[in-house]
């Protein structure tokens, strides 16, 4: 037996259901106008959902507006329904964790966006799972530490970036480990030891 509450209940999360619903839209029914981005034929920007689908019908990628700009959480996806990246935005710059992931569902990439710049420690995987290149990042620029590795985890290069350029010593390694080759980089061009030896 349904009582009157649950009648009035029942009625609330009908209402609720169909209010969050009604603002997912296709992408392909938005359209971007000097950065902003607008239901076809409104001049109101966008705030809502919206999704996008591959020619096999396979979602390819969700998302949110606020005020014509993405903000929140994004996801993107391959054809064959694995998820492909996931990011946050606001006010339309990316904003906090980035993911992406190599086909076969391992982490391909992960690291953090302040205003839409790279800022802070990269990482990068090989499809093994693999970790294949790390350094640090400041306002969308290497700086810092980085690090290559072959696919059997040992360690293929190691320097140092600043402002973007190699500087300071680099070595690059053979497979098996062993040192290969030493130089020294300022602003990104070759010098000599000395400058490394300071």
């Amino acid at each position: 037996v349904i009582t009157k509450d649950m009648k009035k209940l029942l009625t609330i999360l009908c209402l609720v259901l169909l209010v969050s619903c009604s603002n997912e839209v296709p992408s392909d029914k938005l359209v971007e106008r000097n950065g902003i981005t607008y239901e076809i034929n409104s001049t109101t920007p966008f705030t809502g959902s919206s999704v996008g689908y591959h020619d096999n019908d396979q979602l390819s990628v969700k998302g949110n507006y606020k005020n014509g700009e993405k903000d929140g959480l994004w996801e993107s996806y391959y054809e064959n329904g694995q998820l492909e990246s996931k990011g946050n935005y606001k006010d339309g710059k990316e904003e906090g964790l980035y993911e992406s992931y190599h086909e076969n569902s391992q982490l391909k990439e992960k690291g953090n966006l302040k205003d839409g710049k790279e800022n802070g420690l990269w990482e990068f995987f090989y499809e093994n799972g693999q970790l294949e290149r790390r350094g640090n990042n400041k306002d969308g620029e290497m700086d810092g530490l980085y690090e290559l590795f072959y696919k059997d985890g040992q360690i293929e290069e190691r320097g140092n970036y600043k402002d973007g350029e190699l500087d300071g010593l680099s070595e690059i390694f053979y497979k098996d480990g062993r040192l290969r080759n030493t130089f020294c980089l300022k602003n990104g061009k070759y010098v000599t030891m000395s400058y490394c030896d300071n």
